[in-house]
């Protein structure tokens, strides 16, 4: 699995809503696919959540 990219939490409001966004992810043990179904949503949605491009 690719290591995911390093955002600067602290660059911009979304980078910081996508670092916490992944944090609590990981933390849950959730993988984005996992995530994206609980909130009915894709997982590559949730990705661009994480990575600040959405």
């Amino acid at each position: 699995m690719p290591q995911p990219n390093s955002l600067d939490a602290y660059s911009t409001p979304r980078a910081f809503y996508g670092a916490e966004l992944r944090r609590l992810r990981e933390e849950a043990g959730l993988t984005q696919t996992q995530l994206g179904e609980r909130v009915f949503c894709t997982g590559s949605y949730i990705g661009q959540f994480e990575s600040a491009t959405r």
